[in-house]
């Protein structure tokens, strides 16, 4: 599988379909899963959402939430978005 038939880096596709496996992590510990950098795995997962940063649009497969039970933490989860393309590229691998 490649980028092209992504639409995104096989980074992002890595730690989407991390948060896929285990919603509700951190983006610490999504970036520690696949050995990032702090500033790479921000950018990178902060690319799902709906916003990459200022002025930048994301690819919106992500959602992140504060936790209920420590309103410090927030945790990462795939959004309708998100389950449908992680469920149509999984198949293809």
């Amino acid at each position: 599988m490649h980028k092209e038939d992504l639409g995104m880096s096989l980074v992002q596709f890595a730690a989407l379909l991390t948060i896929a496996r285990e919603e509700g992590q951190g983006i610490t510990e999504v970036k520690d899963r696949l050995g990032l950098p702090k500033a790479t795995g921000t950018r990178t997962i902060t690319a799902l959402t709906e916003r990459a940063g200022p002025g930048k649009e994301g690819y919106g497969l992500v959602d992140v939430r504060f936790d209920p039970m420590d309103a410090r933490r927030k945790g990462l989860y795939l959004n309708e978005a998100g389950k449908e393309f992680v469920a149509k590229y999984v198949n293809m691998i």
